[in-house]
C-alpha cells in the first residue's frame, strides 16, 4: 500500500518562503520530492489547497500507470516520475479533470492522506462517483476539522470496511441491503454484538450524510437488514441483561485446566464487580488506581473520572494475578515477560467468552457489553439500604 501525503518544509532563512513536500510511503519506507508551491507557513496548505490536491492526483495517476504496465518498479520511481509530472509536463491533466472531485488510483494499492483527502474532495457533494473508502476519508477529514469525535468512528468504519471489500471498489452509490447485509454477516463472526452495532449505525450516519450531499440516494429499511438473521440492534435491554444466576454458574464454573478462559472469566467477573468496567478500561488499569479498597481511573471513551469500591470477590481477583514485575493491575496486556496489543487481547477475550456462554447455555453470547447493565439489574432489584442500615 502507497501513501501519498504532502508537508510544510520551513525555510532555513529567516522571513523566507518554504515549500510543500509530497511523500509517498510504503510501509515504514518514505521517498519525498519538493513541489513548486511556496509560503510562509502552514497557511499553505489553505491557500494552495486546489493545487496540492492536483498534484496529489497526480501522483495517484503515475502509480496507476506503474501497476497496470506489470513491470516491477520502487519508491525511487515513483517519485522520479510524479517530479517530471508535477513540475514539468503533466500528461494526466485531462484525466484528472474527468475525475471531478476523486482519486484515482487502483483499489488497495495507492491512497491519499486523510487530511488532504479532506481538502481535495471536500466539494463532493453532487460526485455520484465516489468510492466509499474515499467518502468515508472525506467524513473523517469534515469531522475532525471541526473537532468533532465523530471522525474516529468514521475512520474505524474505514478501516473494517476496507478488510471487507478486500480491495474491491465500491461505489457509494452502489451500497444497498444486500451489501449491509453481507458486511453484517462478515462482522459477526469477527466482532461482538455491541462492536457490529456500533459499524452499523456508523455506516447508516455515513450513508445518511451520502445523501445530504447529494452523492447517492439510497434507501434501505434498516430495521430488516440489521434483524434478518441476526440479534444486532434489535436486542432490548432484557437481551444484554444476565441474572444472579447465571453470573454465579459464571463465576463457579471450573474452568482451572484452561487458564485463558479461566483468566478471561475472572476478568468478566470483576467487571461485574466493579460496576461494569469496559474491558478497554479494564485492561489499562495500573497499580496506582487501586487506592485501598477504591479503584478510581477515567474512562478512556469519554474521559470521565470514577471511584469504585471493591469487594472481598475483587480483592480475590486482584491477588490472584499479583505481578510484582507489571505496571498493570490485572494481566489483559501484559503476562509475564510478554506484552500484547489491545486489539488482539480484545479479539481473543471476546471468542474466549463466548465460548464460556455456549458452554453454560448454548445459543447464548455472552459479552463483556453485558456486564454494566447486568450489574445495574442487580443493584435495581436489591433493596441496599435494608441491608447496609
Amino acid at each position: 500500500m502507497f501513501v501519498l501525503s504532502a508537508r510544510f518544509r520551513p525555510s532555513r532563512t529567516d522571513g523566507g518562503e518554504g515549500a510543500v513536500v509530497y511523500t509517498v510511503r510504503e510501509g515504514m519506507a518514505r521517498k519525498e520530492f519538493t513541489s513548486a508551491v511556496r509560503g510562509r507557513g502552514p497557511a499553505v496548505f489553505s491557500d494552495y489547497g486546489g493545487q496540492i490536491a492536483f498534484d496529489l492526483k497526480t501522483i495517484c495517476c503515475v502509480i496507476e500507470d506503474l501497476v497496470r504496465s506489470g513491470v516491477d518498479f520502487n519508491l525511487d520511481d515513483i517519485v522520479e516520475r510524479g517530479a517530471d509530472a508535477v513540475l514539468d509536463c503533466n500528461p494526466y491533466r485531462e484525466r484528472i479533470a474527468s475525475l471531478g472531485d476523486g482519486f484515482c488510483g487502483v483499489a488497495g494499492v495507492v491512497r491519499i492522506s486523510r487530511r488532504f483527502v479532506s481538502r481535495g474532495v471536500s466539494s463532493a457533494v453532487g460526485c455520484h462517483d465516489i468510492r466509499l473508502l474515499d467518502y468515508l476519508d472525506v467524513l473523517s477529514g469534515r469531522f475532525a476539522a471541526e473537532g468533532r469525535r465523530m471522525a474516529r468512528s468514521f475512520a474505524s468504519l474505514r478501516r473494517s470496511l476496507s478488510e471487507y471489500m478486500s480491495g474491491v471498489a465500491v461505489r457509494v452509490a452502489d451500497v444497498d441491503a444486500g451489501f449491509v447485509i453481507g458486511y453484517r454477516d462478515f462482522l459477526s463472526v469477527r466482532v461482538s454484538d455491541s462492536t457490529c452495532g456500533f459499524y452499523l449505525r456508523t455506516l447508516r450516519s455515513a450513508l445518511g450524510h451520502a445523501v445530504e450531499d447529494d452523492v447517492a440516494d439510497i434507501r434501505i429499511c434498516w430495521r430488516d437488514v440489521c434483524t434478518a438473521g441476526s440479534g444486532v440492534a434489535s436486542k432490548s435491554l432484557g437481551d444484554r441483561v444476565l441474572d444472579r444466576k447465571v453470573l454465579r454458574d459464571i463465576g463457579e464454573l471450573d474452568l482451572s485446566a484452561e487458564p485463558l478462559l479461566e483468566l478471561v472469566r475472572d476478568m468478566f467477573m470483576f467487571s461485574v464487580y466493579g460496576h461494569g468496567i469496559e474491558l478497554s478500561d479494564l485492561a489499562n488499569l495500573k497499580k496506582e488506581n487501586l487506592r485501598g479498597e477504591r479503584l478510581c481511573y477515567h474512562r478512556r471513551q469519554v474521559g470521565k473520572a470514577v471511584e469504585v469500591m471493591l469487594g472481598d470477590k475483587s480483592a480475590d481477583i486482584i491477588r490472584k494475578y499479583a505481578d510484582a514485575d507489571s505496571p498493570y493491575l490485572l494481566p489483559i496486556l501484559r503476562r509475564g515477560s510478554r506484552c500484547y496489543v489491545y486489539e488482539t487481547v480484545k479479539s481473543s477475550f471476546y471468542k474466549s467468552l463466548r465460548t464460556i456462554g455456549e458452554r453454560l447455555v448454548p445459543g447464548i453470547k455472552l459479552s463483556f457489553s453485558m456486564a454494566r447493565p447486568s450489574w445495574e439489574h442487580l443493584m435495581q432489584g436489591a433493596n441496599l439500604a435494608e441491608v447496609l442500615i
